[in-house]
């Protein structure tokens, strides 16, 4: 049996290449579409094509809203625009303990799906799954994990790899 989604039969034209174009298109904010009208310095975040981008911030700046659309943005997209030659990505989301890695996970994460049918697509379909600190995204795979623990940070590989609240 072959997976098939509904983005695949969107010409590659007109999918996203980049996060914010993504974010603009798949996400929702509390039932509003996606925008960076509360932060517009974040323009410059999302456009940044480097493939190491370090920020130093204060808290409520919309730094982990980015965070999630750039994990989000290479489930979905990033095999064709970073890795052309593979079907999904590895996507690790690191946070500093267990316990901030679950309240994250169920609020932040699990929520995602109620946003709108694409990202309910998104994390659901043939084989899909949603544990705390693993989850799958069409042909792609997302690892929460706390970074106290040095054993469950070398369990698994990553494309790409985020570090969020990391001091």
């Amino acid at each position: 049996r072959t997976e098939k989604f509904a983005r695949d039969s969107v010409p590659p034209e007109e999918r996203p290449t980049n996060v914010l174009a993504w974010a603009e298109k798949h996400r929702r904010i509390h039932g509003h579409d996606f925008t960076l009208d509360r932060f517009p310095p974040l323009a410059e975040l999302y456009a940044d094509p480097h493939k190491h981008i370090v920020v130093m911030k204060p808290t409520q700046r919309g730094i982990s809203e980015w965070a999630i659309n750039y994990a989000c943005f290479a489930l979905d997209e990033g095999a064709r625009a970073w890795a052309p030659g593979q079907d999904g990505l590895n996507v690790a989301y690191i946070l500093p303990t267990e316990r901030v890695l679950g309240d994250f996970s169920k609020e932040r994460c699990s929520g995602l799906v109620e946003e709108n049918d694409y990202m309910r697509l998104l994390f659901s379909g043939i084989g899909a799954f949603d544990a705390v600190g693993f989850k799958k995204a069409r042909r792609s795979y997302l690892y929460l994990r706390g970074a106290v623990s040095e054993a469950g940070l070398l369990t698994f590989p990553a494309d790409v790899l985020i570090l969020d609240e990391f001091d």
